[in-house]
């Protein structure tokens, strides 16, 4: 489950690593999608200007700010998880991950071989 993090932060009540768990997460999407169109992802306080120039923040963008003002747990859960399909779509157009895969429970997991994997969790 993408949100798992999330949930686990929510029954700790910590706010503060809730707010640094969404930025590692944020920061962590616009990384992918540059690595994805073959670019690297330039230092943190320019990512998110960069990112915005590639034809995928279109899609992705507007879920990244609207995750960063939602203040409800459960909007937040909705919101990443919109994210994490948007992911695994650009992952399956890469050839990264492959329509179907239920054999792992976490949304973003692939596997070049396209084979079943020893669960490592």
């Amino acid at each position: 489950m993408p949100t798992n993090f999330l949930d686990r932060l929510r029954f700790r009540a910590d706010l503060v690593a809730q707010q640094i768990a969404l930025g590692h997460f944020s920061e962590g999407v616009m990384r992918l999608c540059l690595l994805l169109e073959n670019d690297f992802a330039p230092y943190w306080k320019w990512l998110a200007f960069e990112f915005c120039k590639r034809p995928v923040a279109e899609t992705i963008e507007p879920h990244l700010c609207a995750l960063a003002c939602a203040q409800d747990i459960e909007e937040r859960c909705k919101i990443i998880t919109a994210i994490c399909d948007e992911v695994h779509h650009l992952l399956q157009q890469h050839g990264l991950a492959f329509e179907g895969q239920a054999f792992h429970t976490h949304s973003l997991f692939c596997d070049m071989s396209g084979g079943p994997l020893k669960d490592y969790a």
